[in-house]
């Protein structure tokens, strides 16, 4: 074996003439590629490639469609159990709410039962007026008390009353109502 393991698998060679000198060619850049748009097409659609430009200046302009839905994946293990949260009762923040007034949770507040007015006609509009005018309409309910199944209308809710209407009034005994104006 060679002493010189590289002679053995690169045997020197003869040396190589050199070569003539080149023709005067032009003087130039090695060429250019930029990425131009990339536009997303249907799942359905082929990709596309444009190349614009010359000389040594080119852009490529790309089409790629995006991927279709996949299948829906395997239903995952149920995680674990939290922790407990801590006892929310009586703590900062709470409060009993059958302890508040009607004052407590409403600007203007009115609440009564009336009987049947006297002068209220089958199938006629009779205006009810509250005992004391509200700044602003009032959310109203209404509550009738019939001896017998009937309808009975509410309508034209203001700050000073209502309209109501009773298609049989021997039925209408009397009615509830609650109206307020709640807090800002």
């Amino acid at each position: 074996m060679p002493s010189d393991y590289r002679d053995f698998l690169y045997p020197a060679g003869s040396s190589a003439g050199s070569g003539g000198s080149g023709s005067g060619g032009a003087n130039t850049r090695p060429p250019t590629l930029r990425i131009g748009t990339v536009q997303t097409l249907e799942p359905n659609q082929s990709a596309t490639a444009t190349i614009t430009g010359s000389g040594s200046d080119y852009t490529l302009n790309l089409g790629l469609p995006k991927g279709a839905v996949g299948a829906t994946g395997a239903k995952g293990d149920r995680g674990e159990q939290g922790a407990r949260g801590a006892d929310g009762s009586g703590g900062a923040g709470s409060a009993d709410l059958s302890k508040l007034k009607p004052a407590d949770l409403y600007k203007e507040y009115q609440a009564g039962y009336m009987e049947r007015p006297d002068g209220m006609e089958n199938n006629t509009w009779f205006e009810i007026r509250f005992p004391k005018p509200f700044t602003t309409t009032p959310t109203l309910y209404v509550q009738p008390v019939l001896d017998a199944v009937r309808f009975f209308l509410v309508n034209e809710i203001t700050a000073t009353g209502f309209k109501i209407q009773c298609n049989y009034i021997g039925s209408l005994v009397g009615f509830y109502y609650e109206a307020y104006v709640p807090k800002p």
